[in-house]
């Protein structure tokens, strides 16, 4: 009878050190800030390759509109940022100002008729 108890003991034991230990709070040392900026980074870059397909495909409007997405997801995303005319001076994005198409004004007589 002892060697029974013995043995169910030593199972326990055994049992309870071969499984895994875990958290109180189940998150394994990750927080979820950290979880959700890469999903979202996963979400940028995704958003930028359907984008630059779209774009590869003439699907202009499309590809904006991935873009926009994508730095919705990631404001600081690179490759999305420099396929849209941006570059980073001073630590900031601007528009480079060749991209930027200056507004012209129809002066034709028939356009102000």
């Amino acid at each position: 009878m002892r060697t029974l108890a013995f043995t169910a003991v030593m199972a326990a034991v055994m049992l309870l050190l071969a499984t895994p230990s875990t958290r109180a709070d189940g998150n394994f040392g990750i927080t979820p800030d950290k979880k959700l900026a890469k999903a979202l980074a996963d979400l940028a870059d995704t958003c930028f390759e359907c984008g630059d397909i779209a774009k590869q495909k003439g699907l202009y409007t499309y590809a904006r509109s991935f873009f926009s997405h994508a730095l919705e997801y990631d404001t600081d995303h690179k490759k999305t940022r420099k396929v849209m005319g941006f570059e980073r001076k001073k630590g900031a994005w601007v528009l480079e100002e060749d991209m930027i198409p200056s507004p012209t004004r129809s002066t034709s007589p028939s356009a102000t008729s």
